[in-house]
């Protein structure tokens, strides 16, 4: 089973939610059965977690490898103050 989380690090008091919808609608288009919970915040930090997966779950021609490349390649850069971990 794997998971996504999502952090924020930013100098604001809420979560960017609209930067937040943007991760979260790239990640379904790997895993299109995907659930986020809400982001809870703790100071300056924001954290939301997706539910369990498992490698069945890969939307068509996606796979383990290429989320990866995504995630470390791409969300991870594009999106300033967010950092996307996948934990397996």
């Amino acid at each position: 089973m794997a998971k996504f989380f999502i952090k924020e690090s930013s100098i604001e008091e809420k979560v960017n939610e609209r930067v937040l919808g943007f991760i979260k609608a790239e990640l379904v288009k790997f895993i299109p059965n995907i659930k986020f919970g809400g982001a809870a915040q703790q100071g300056n930090f924001a954290y939301c977690e997706s539910s369990e997966f498992k490698d069945e779950d890969f939307g068509f021609n996606m796979d383990t490898d290429g989320l990866k490349r995504f995630i470390d390649n791409t969300l991870n850069f594009r999106y300033e103050n967010f950092t996307v971990a996948y934990v397996k």
